[in-house]
């Protein structure tokens, strides 16, 4: 088609026709520019199928990530509020005149209210979204706010479950170590059966009546119970977040 414009421009030009050369002439620019809109037309189509296509791969990655994590952060609350539950069942029992217990349901109380839960996030695909830049992709806004706030309510629940941990570890260990019997709320539990080699059954005993009406063991119960509480509601509130989020996705990939 230029060759044709061009051959045109060349006859009128050698006729001393110079208005229809101009014509002509302006129309083999139109022509150029025409063509160069339509071939960044198609190009910037192309772009954007590209970029539809990453952010669909994104987002089925983040809810697959989602997805994955639900299970374990379900487990982990539910063994949350089984401590819970442990302590209170403990309190219950408490005071000046204490309900004394079979010694193997004590321990048993003991044992679990002594476990500290801990849950690993898996993130590999929220970091990358985040690290790499390509949050922008997501078009949808809502989406892309509540993905940049994850890390945060993560951290969130993590922090607060270490606190419970460190507590326990620190303070709550050292007083049942003081006033009970490990390999008695071991076995109680079947806590690592199995997995440890046999103990001797330990021929030692402790006065559950004391430690049942020991008003300081009482009050790191009650914190026990009142942090716990904390945690599981940050957890709850993550599984939330993440319930949401994945409907979200869902919704947006359904289009």
């Amino acid at each position: 088609m230029i060759k044709f414009f061009r051959k045109i421009r060349q006859r009128l030009l050698s006729e001393n026709k110079f208005s229809k050369y101009i014509l002509y002439a302006v129309g083999e620019i139109i022509l150029v520019v025409f063509g160069i809109l339509i071939a960044l037309q198609i190009n910037n189509w192309n772009e954007y199928q590209k970029m539809q296509k990453e952010e669909k791969a994104i987002l089925f990655n983040l809810k697959n990530e989602f997805d994955s994590n639900l299970p374990r952060l379900r487990e982990n609350i539910l063994t949350h509020e089984l401590v819970q539950k442990a302590c209170v069942e403990i309190l219950a029992r408490m005071g000046p005149n204490p309900k004394i217990l079979q010694n193997s349901c004590i321990d048993s109380l003991l044992a679990i209210s002594y476990v500290s839960p801990r849950f690993k996030y898996n993130n590999g695909a929220l970091k990358s979204v985040i690290n790499s830049g390509k949050l922008a992709i997501i078009r949808n806004k809502s989406i892309r706010h509540k993905i940049a706030e994850f890390p945060g309510i993560i951290e969130s629940g993590i922090i607060t479950e270490t606190s419970l941990r460190e507590i326990s570890w620190s303070k709550y260990a050292p007083l049942l170590e003081q006033n009970t019997l490990t390999s008695k709320a071991l076995e109680a539990v079947g806590l690592f059966k199995g997995m440890l080699p046999k103990i001797k059954e330990t021929e030692f005993s402790y006065n559950q009546q004391e430690l049942l009406s020991n008003a300081n063991f009482e009050n790191h119960l009650v914190n026990r119970v009142l942090i716990t509480q904390v945690v599981i509601n940050e957890l709850n509130w993550l599984e939330t977040e993440i319930k949401n989020a994945i409907e979200d996705i869902n919704r947006e990939l359904e289009k």
